[in-house]
């Protein structure tokens, strides 16, 4: 069975298209969680104190009587300062965890609408129930690309590559552990590195229409929904082909 990669785009809109509930209020949905907790993060980073607590430290050291009472308010200021930078700091690394797990899960709710299945909202936390899976398989993969990265940026992207069908073949058996995921992406990926980025390239365009804002809603789950149909393609997940070949 051969598959052109048009056909992969043609597939993807008429996946998209008519469904309940729409895919593009899912993705607003998708891209107004990721703004909260992006403002969340921002918020987080800023380690201040507040306008009151300045009052009432001027007031204390107005009314320290000797300089050894003032070094203890402020070691006390410099402990609370610490705590609040440490917990603004976990805080900061859980909103990333759940942005990660967002878009796995928004990954996973476009592999669904790649193959006509409708999924809602709630599609987005489905990521949340394989949390440490998804979690290990992203660390990992982020671990060796970075080191592949640091020798040069060609073998780094080829490995990204190779690594790219890992996350849908966790969400489409979720028993598989990550490095079984991983081994079988880099099988299936063999000869076909070179079309995903093709196809990668392809949908640039698209990409940098996101750059428009509210357009992102539109354009991310056509690409997503792409990749989906890449990797069903190459996988041979379509409707029961024993091999697919995949063309330009």
């Amino acid at each position: 069975m051969q598959i052109h990669l048009t056909e992969l785009k043609v597939e993807a809109r008429q996946a998209i298209r008519g469904r309940h509930p729409s895919a593009f209020l899912v993705s607003l949905a998708f891209y107004l969680i990721l703004v909260l907790l992006t403002l969340l993060s921002r918020r987080l980073m800023i380690t201040t104190m507040h306008f009151e607590e300045i009052i009432a430290l001027s007031e204390q050291m107005a009314a320290a009587q000797t300089q050894a009472q003032q070094m203890r308010i402020l070691e006390s200021l410099a402990a609370l300062s610490d705590t609040r930078e440490r917990l603004g700091e976990y805080m900061i690394l859980a909103i990333d965890l759940m942005e990660t797990m967002l878009m796995m899960g928004f990954a996973k709710y476009c592999l669904d609408l790649s193959r006509g299945i409708d999924g809602t909202v709630w599609s987005l936390f489905d990521a949340f129930g394989n949390f440490f899976r998804f979690l290990g398989l992203n660390i990992l993969i982020s671990i060796l690309v970075s080191l592949a990265t640091l020798l040069l940026i060609i073998p780094g992207i080829i490995l990204s590559y190779s690594y790219a069908l890992a996350p849908y073949l966790l969400m489409d058996d979720p028993k598989k552990g990550p490095i079984q995921c991983m081994r079988e992406s880099r099988e299936r990926m063999r000869g076909h590195k070179w079309k995903l980025f093709l196809l990668d390239l392809s949908l640039l365009g698209w990409l940098l229409l996101t750059l428009i804002p509210g357009v992102a809603i539109y354009t991310v789950p056509y690409c997503y929904t792409v990749r989906a149909n890449f990797y069903r393609a190459v996988t041979g997940r379509w409707e029961a082909p024993e091999h697919v070949d995949i063309i330009v």
